[in-house]
């Protein structure tokens, strides 16, 4: 079969890159292991070479098998090679003990950060910095009790869930700015929290805060309320949109519905959470 030349060059580009990383790094460092670890597992020193393992956005059939390759919005994928999106999740190694800042692609499946609950062993993480992210479908933080930084200048949309859970026996004081995000289906945020910025939040199901430290929920719930889906009529009356405790007060709080409408408001606001989770993980 005659390769066109403009397939010629988009594989060379996919070649060149995939070899760069096998030389820099073994190539099992962009999957390290079997079924649900086998995505890339930062370290300290590892960065570099794992961050371009999270670029290589397409898998492509090819005459030589399945191999990845870069995506690039000025080459057009080749459509007789069956190429189809492919994005990583990332996870952390367990005895990090610094802060850490990951350029990632600006479109990621998951982030998986996270210490061992079961035998109460936290992350030693003390900072994270994403400051390439932009999309991602689901992101947990959890059991980091030491973590006092955490910036996501860039993102704006978490198609699932963001699970931020920084409590602990003596957790530093913290304060959660989210400058970009616009959407977000469902937010847990715990932690030593003092203040919590959404200011271009349009849409969210669901907002649960519980904080340590000298947050004030009664201001920060009445700012955050109107932003989330209002009172679903069905299938029961939920009344809890916003949830927030701490030193300060305990609120929970909901977007009242509109007189009329709500029910056709809801079901919008569903689908269009539901599409943009298919087009991350399904497109």
């Amino acid at each position: 079969m005659k390769i066109s030349s403009s397939v010629a060059a988009f594989l060379a580009v996919g070649v060149a890159v995939a070899n760069n990383i096998n030389t820099t790094e073994p190539e099992p460092q962009c999957h390290p292991g079997p079924g649900s670890f086998d995505q890339p597992i930062f370290n300290s020193t590892n960065i570099a070479s794992l961050v371009a393992c999270t670029k290589l956005n397409y898998i492509c059939d090819t005459p030589t098998g399945r191999d990845f390759y870069e995506f690039n919005p000025t080459t057009p994928v080749p459509a007789n090679y069956n190429c189809t999106p492919n994005f990583y999740s990332i996870y952390i190694q367990p005895d990090v003990n610094s802060s850490l800042s990951i350029p990632v692609a600006d479109t990621i499946a998951g982030v998986y950060f996270y210490g061992n609950e079961r035998y109460n062993v936290p992350l030693n993480l003390t900072g994270l910095d994403f400051p390439e992210l932009v999309n991602v479908s689901e992101f947990e933080l959890t059991w980091a009790d030491k973590v006092g930084t955490f910036d996501v200048p860039k993102l704006e949309r978490v198609e699932g869930y963001m699970n931020l859970n920084l409590s602990g026996a003596n957790p530093p004081a913290i304060n959660l700015s989210f400058p970009s995000l616009g959407y977000a289906r469902y937010l847990s945020l715990m932690g030593n929290i003092d203040a919590i910025e959404l200011p271009l939040l349009q849409n969210a199901t669901g907002i649960n805060v519980m904080s340590t430290g000298n947050l004030d929920c009664t201001v920060w719930a009445a700012e955050v309320v109107s932003k989330t889906l209002p009172l679903r009529p069905y299938p029961t009356n939920t009344n809890d949109s916003v949830i927030c405790n701490s030193r300060k007060g305990s609120v929970t709080t909901y977007r009242a519905a509109p007189t009329s409408g709500s029910r056709r408001l809801v079901a919008k606001m569903d689908v269009m959470g539901l599409v943009g989770f298919v087009w991350l993980l399904v497109l």
